[in-house]
């Protein structure tokens, strides 16, 4: 297991809307995804980049192996 990212821990300290996007697979098959951080009260632009990235991908319809 990997440990997260010690520069995430301040997100949610500040408030920030964040959300984690499946992006790809690791070499033994576990989906890992991408994070993007916005600004206060930004929910609305990240839902709508999460949803235009999955209507270009289908990694968030992919399952483990």
């Amino acid at each position: 297991m990997v440990a997260p990212a010690r520069d995430t821990k301040v997100v949610p300290y500040l408030g920030l809307p964040a959300i984690n996007i499946p992006c790809s697979v690791t070499g033994n098959g576990l989906p890992t995804s991408f994070q993007l951080i916005g600004r206060p009260l930004a929910e609305p632009s990240l839902l709508k980049v999460g949803h235009l990235y999955q209507v270009a991908t289908d990694w968030h319809l992919r399952e483990p192996n």
